[in-house]
């Protein structure tokens, strides 16, 4: 099951509209943004009508102030220089190690509740000068693993940026830890949508070729709820004398 938590709220039980095409996508991000994952959300993107894609990221990066790179102010720029619609956001690993606290030019560390209540702030920041100007944001979750700091740390990252989304209406926090997980405990090989199931990391953070795809699967069907993508990507194939009504879908 697709498990997220959308951020927007609408009156009663109508319906949204999607946000129609064409749309440009951004996405921001660590190495996690940088490597497969981001590598498939980007090309598959790019290759449907009416869909522009751009994507930036820097390894060994994030939101904590621990790196010299400034992402809420560089993804505003981005958004201006781009006319960004959506954007897609991956933080988190590099973010858990520790948090600045600007006001003393110090360091709060995990677990505290100062190392939440900072790294929450520059969330929220982040969300503060970049949501306003895009029609959507899409916050990725961080996945499970199979390595003992970061499936203690993980789930706390995922916990603030739910929070933080849900107090900014176009925000939607999309959970990964479900889709990765079983019994709340990593799951090593896992199928894409054409039922082929193969490792997801390649080491204990970032995604194999495969992973990245299994993962940008959902995440697109998520994004997909809102925008017109025209899912299911790659388009099914149909063979002489079958209709496109009765083809058979990726996965089925």
């Amino acid at each position: 099951m697709v498990s997220v938590i959308n951020c927007a709220t609408f009156g009663g039980s109508s319906t949204p509209e999607k946000i129609n095409l064409p749309v440009t996508a951004l996405l921001v991000g660590d190495s996690i943004m940088g490597g497969n994952l981001g590598v498939y959300l980007e090309k598959t993107l790019s290759e449907m009508q009416g869909v522009h894609a751009v994507r930036h990221f820097r390894v060994s990066s994030g939101l904590s102030g621990l790196h010299e790179f400034q992402w809420a102010e560089a993804t505003h720029d981005f958004i201006r220089k781009t006319h960004a619609d959506i954007l897609i956001v991956y933080f988190g690993a590099n973010d858990s190690l520790a948090q600045k606290v600007y006001s003393e030019n110090r360091f709060a560390s995990y677990p505290s509740p100062e190392f939440e209540d900072q790294y929450a702030m520059k969330v929220r920041l982040f969300l503060k000068v970049t949501a306003p100007y895009v029609k959507k944001v899409y916050w990725i979750g961080q996945p499970a693993v199979a390595h003992p700091e970061f499936t203690v740390k993980y789930p706390v990252l995922n916990r603030i940026y739910a929070q933080e989304c849900a107090q900014v209406p176009n925000a939607v926090f999309i959970e990964t830890w479900k889709w990765t997980s079983v019994d709340n405990k990593f799951v090593p090989n896992l199928a894409d949508k054409s039922g082929t199931k193969a490792p997801v990391k390649w080491d204990p953070v970032h995604h194999t070729p495969h992973g990245g795809r299994m993962l940008g699967e959902l995440i697109l069907d998520r994004i997909a709820a809102d925008v017109a993508l025209p899912l299911p990507w790659p388009p099914p194939q149909t063979v002489p004398g079958q209709t496109q009504e009765n083809a058979a879908r990726p996965g089925k």
